[in-house]
């Protein structure tokens, strides 16, 4: 499995360019499972955000005045209200990504 981490600007040409960060997961050679948990924090750590499914399949954070729109063809869920959890074999020749922004 090979795992690439990279942030991305996407409208590098607006007034409020939106960083995305991005994670690749890329199956190599077999299978092997991969064990997902995504705890965003705010705020040093302070503020646990509360996450909500939208109908487009994605989740949103709140917390304070911070927000993320979280997005992935992992199947995801939450674990109470604060984190999100998933678990997917990854078999060689696929890919999965999760998206930040």
């Amino acid at each position: 499995m090979r795992i690439l981490d990279f942030l991305a600007i996407l409208d590098q040409h607006s007034r409020d360019p939106r960083p995305h960060l991005i994670r690749l997961v890329d199956g190599i050679d077999g299978v092997v499972e991969l064990a997902v948990e995504l705890s965003p924090r705010f705020d040093f750590g302070d503020i646990k955000p509360w996450i909500r499914h939208q109908e487009n399949g994605a989740y949103i954070a709140v917390g304070g005045d911070h927000g993320l729109v979280i997005g992935s063809d992992i199947p995801l869920a939450t674990d109470g209200r604060f984190a999100l959890t998933g678990r997917i074999p990854v078999q060689a020749c696929k890919r999965y990504y999760l998206s930040m922004y």
